[in-house]
């Protein structure tokens, strides 16, 4: 198997590792290389943007992983427009030049947490999107222009749905999830500011579960969106005291209202995944262990 892995973050990371430990071919594209990334995987320096031509990345690629995006909830939400227009435009000129190149799969890393919007059950792959956030609806309208431009051509697509993904590789000078933020400010001794979080629950799971559903979704011939979670609800509060134990001191919170486009409660039903052959394997606990463990070593440059 041949596999592009657009974007060089904490998932594109993670994801292309994991394929090249399943034994594919794999090439990341990124603006910087990932010190996490295997020896084996090859790296070229570049941009994703409209109008980047893929070229020869994509000679005889079966697979690519959409994981371009840098974009986190509040920035979006501060500028939704421009946030929007230079998202879906990238994704959507990816889907083009995979279409283009006879792809046979694509991959969207879109957002489990923020598509469906409000619930107090866990979401199903069947419930309509519907985001209160412009980050959410950024993704969703990832999502349909992705699967349109591919629709009755040879390249399947998979919108893969992704929690609050965490693990060894977040980007500490610009954290997205109360994990990289918190463990950052932690690392920087400054508090950590909290919204709601006594009453905001959320679905966490490890980066390399996440690149073992990309695999199994890859081989399986699956079209369509599929939930990348744990499917277990924790709320923010026991997170971060599992955190402190992790660390072995406490946090430094400041607690403040919710703001008005978190959603309150976000769980993932992932039975779709595991009828794919897939089940997540890393406890939060252990997950968090090992994340620590990356971060306590030499200091990333914040």
């Amino acid at each position: 198997m041949k596999v592009l892995v657009v974007g060089a973050g904490l998932l594109g990371s993670g994801i292309a590792n994991r394929f090249a430990r399943h034994g594919a071919s794999v090439t990341v594209l990124g603006p910087r290389p990932s010190s996490l990334l295997s020896a084996s995987i090859a790296f070229v320096h570049g941009r994703a943007e409209l109008g980047f031509h893929l070229g020869e990345l994509l000679a005889e690629v079966d697979v690519v992983v959409d994981a371009a995006s840098s974009h986190v909830p509040a920035t979006v939400q501060q500028s939704p427009a421009a946030a929007m227009a230079a998202s879906v435009g990238v994704s959507s000129w990816l889907a083009e030049q995979a279409v283009n190149a006879h792809v046979s799969c694509l991959i969207y890393l879109s957002s489990g947490g923020t598509v469906y919007g409000e619930g107090m059950s866990a979401h199903h792959e069947d419930e309509r999107p519907d985001p209160i956030s412009s980050y959410g609806a950024m993704k969703v309208a990832s999502e349909y222009a992705v699967a349109a431009i591919a629709r009755k051509t040879a390249t399947r697509t998979v919108n893969l749905r992704v929690a609050n993904a965490y693990g060894p590789g977040q980007n500490l000078s610009r954290p997205q999830g109360i994990i990289g933020v918190a463990w950052r400010n932690h690392l920087k001794g400054v508090p950590t500011i909290l919204y709601g979080a006594e009453s905001i629950v959320r679905d966490f799971v490890f980066v390399d579960d996440v690149g073992d559903l990309c695999i199994a979704t890859a081989e399986s011939g699956f079209r369509g969106a599929v939930n990348a979670g744990s499917g277990r609800g924790v709320s923010v509060s026991d997170v971060l005291r599992a955190m402190s134990e992790v660390t072995g001191e406490e946090l430094t919170l400041i607690h403040q209202g919710a703001r008005g486009f978190d959603v309150p409660r976000s769980v993932l039903d992932i039975g779709l995944a595991r009828s794919l052959g897939w089940e997540p394997t890393v406890t939060l606990r252990d997950g968090l262990a090992r994340t620590w463990a990356w971060m306590n070593g030499p200091l990333p440059d914040m």
